[in-house]
């Protein structure tokens, strides 16, 4: 049965008819008509543009009552993949409404035609947590509580990866920042739900406007070679990286939340001793948190990154999570970081969007 919707926002009445959108939609399915498992392939998206092809071998995919859902799915069983491709374009956004997440659901684009995995540039969702994937590995960063349904943006960058963001309670905050995968044609949308009760609405493609189509315009800090010794300003929550060579026998320091040299937070790799760990430095002395065993080769270029918001800390090196710590309260105010080496792109990324970004989301 056909449905129509409005929606209140700042004041302003709207729904599925009336003016044309400021920004035009290339695909956009809002699951109007009821279909139940097995569902029909090719999907029709509605009210469009867009299809889009089922791959649901367990049967358990649906539309009902205005949502694509899948009640008990297997892992990797349940998909839905847009027919339609795109090319890729700076500010390219995917976006969709979870309605429910428990415990896995998947939204995000690919970038190969192969269906081993849900996508390689995206988000899910496993039971509490909110995950990053980006094709060769993945990276864990949970929000607590309620940290998974919303509205979730996947906004491709001009050369490589995307641009991870999450909307809910009206707010939106950037997840994660991801450098990988350059695939300049032929990307395709995936939602995957399973286990549980996973719901999606509204998935929709646009093109966002400035700062989203640049690389560097979501930067609040950015240094594109920084000395030994440099130090830049963060904002609390945020994400904080730099890109290092590894060197034989070096220990490298990427610091954050930092007040001064006896106060601050510390990604700590030692080359020699092939470890990366997380150390609190409070009023001069150390505690060790986090410890993981990692390789670093010889002239090979780390991306070196910490995800900061609240107490919670997570540390990556290009794809892979390293190190995590849950109830960082020390210092957690604090907005300065420092390099301990010279390094490549020293760069924040502010957890809260500024203005312009917010707008030009809000403008979808």
């Amino acid at each position: 049965m056909a449905r129509r919707r409005f929606y209140v926002k700042r004041g302003a009445l709207y729904g599925n008819k009336g003016a044309a959108p400021a920004v035009p939609f290339l695909f956009r399915d809002e699951f109007i008509t009821d279909d139940a498992a097995p569902m029909t392939s090719p999907h029709t998206c509605e009210p469009g543009p867009g299809s889009a092809t089922i791959l649901d071998t367990t049967n358990k995919l649906s539309i009902s009552g205005g949502v694509l859902s899948c009640l008990d799915g297997v892992e990797r069983d349940n998909k839905y993949k847009s027919a339609t491709t795109f090319d890729r374009s700076a500010g390219l956004a995917l976006y969709a409404d979870v309605v429910g997440a428990w415990p896995l659901a998947q939204l995000g684009w690919r970038v190969v035609d192969d269906d081993s995995w849900y996508f390689t540039l995206g988000m899910w969702t496993w039971y509490g947590s909110l995950n990053a994937s980006h094709g060769s590995g993945w990276s864990n960063f949970s929000i607590g509580g309620d940290g998974k349904v919303g509205r979730w943006f996947v906004i491709l960058r001009d050369g490589a990866g995307a641009y991870y963001v999450r909307k809910t309670s009206d707010v939106y905050y950037l997840m994660y920042v991801s450098k990988i995968n350059t695939a300049a044609s032929g990307l395709t949308i995936i939602a995957g739900v399973s286990g549980g009760v996973s719901s999606f609405d509204n998935v929709s493609v646009k093109q966002a406007a400035s700062p989203w189509t640049s690389d560097s315009g979501l930067q609040s800090f950015y240094d594109a070679s920084a000395s030994a010794g440099d130090t830049g300003t963060q904002q609390a929550d945020g994400i904080v990286e730099a890109t290092w060579v590894a060197v034989t026998g070096e220990t490298y320091e990427l610091s954050f939340r930092m007040t001064d040299v006896d106060n601050r937070w510390i990604i700590r790799i030692d080359q020699a001793g092939s470890t990366l760990k997380i150390i609190e430095r409070n009023a001069g002395a150390e505690t060790e948190r986090s410890t993981a065993a990692v390789t670093f080769t010889n002239g090979t270029s780390y991306r070196v990154q910490a995800y900061l918001n609240d107490e919670f800390i997570f540390i990556t090196t290009a794809v892979f999570l390293e190190g995590q710590y849950w109830t960082a309260a020390f210092n957690k105010t604090a907005t300065m970081m420092k390099t301990s080496h010279a390094v490549t792109d020293f760069t924040a990324w502010d957890r809260t969007l500024s203005e312009a970004a917010i707008a030009a989301l809000d403008a979808l």
